[in-house]
């Protein structure tokens, strides 16, 4: 799968660890030719030095009735040059990119017309399982699952270990608070939640009345059972 980025600040995003097929470009290198050259299916638009480079290569992406999936990196110049709630009258941008620069190289993809929802379904999928929201490891779960569910850059996978200090950030504690509150609220909804929904989820992985899974797997199969839905 072809990916695209472009930015202006190339030094930052070229130390990540891209896959092959992915090409990096400055907003002010020629792009038309490459656009109708290489089959991109991904094009991630960093902030710009100047706005109207960005909607140069939106317009001639519409133009040019290209098939492609457009992302905007994550930026506080979003909310005051280009508006996106205007951008997106205009232009096909299915998401936004998050945290890029600043979580060695683990990324993040809010899809706009999902965004809304994807919070309800894990809350509906947690009263199903019959997790407890009283505890501190209900809000970690939750927040690892959207973190899961929008990791969509191809060929990236969740690493729970990667993962811990993310949220130990986001919640001002630490990794090992995160880990070990996630632990219990597993193993306490293995012995208090509903039976019959963790044995359809888990049965393939642990007997529901004797074992349990770890946080990665109860995360990535909850993340399975979530993305299955909009299939």
């Amino acid at each position: 799968m072809l990916t695209l980025i472009v930015s202006d600040r190339y030094l930052q995003w070229v130390d990540l660890p891209w896959k092959r097929g992915t090409r990096l470009i400055g907003y002010q290198e020629v792009f038309e030719e490459l656009l109708l050259k290489e089959n991109f299916q991904w094009i991630f638009l960093d902030e710009p030095n100047n706005p109207q480079h960005l909607i140069n290569i939106l317009h001639f992406i519409k133009e040019n009735h290209l098939s492609v999936s457009v992302f905007l990196a994550h930026y506080n110049g979003i909310d005051e040059d280009l508006k996106l709630s205007e951008l997106r009258k205009q232009y096909n941008i299915e998401g936004i990119l998050y945290a890029p620069l600043e979580t060695n190289g683990l990324f993040t993809i809010c899809f706009l017309d999902e965004n809304k929802t994807l919070e309800q379904r894990i809350v509906q999928l947690f009263k199903d399982i019959g997790i407890s929201s009283s505890q501190n490891g209900y809000h970690y779960l939750k927040s690892a699952i959207e973190w899961n569910v929008r990791l969509s850059i191809p060929h990236t996978k969740l690493k729970i270990m990667k993962l811990y200090p993310i949220l130990a950030k986001q919640y001002h504690t630490t990794s090992s608070n995160i880990e070990r509150n996630m632990r219990y609220v597993i193993e306490k909804t293995f012995l208090m939640g509903n039976t019959e929904m963790l044995d359809h989820l888990f049965q393939h992985v642990v007997n529901v009345q004797n074992g349990k899974v770890t946080n990665a797997e109860f995360i990535q199969i909850c993340t399975d059972y979530l993305n299955s839905q909009l299939v």
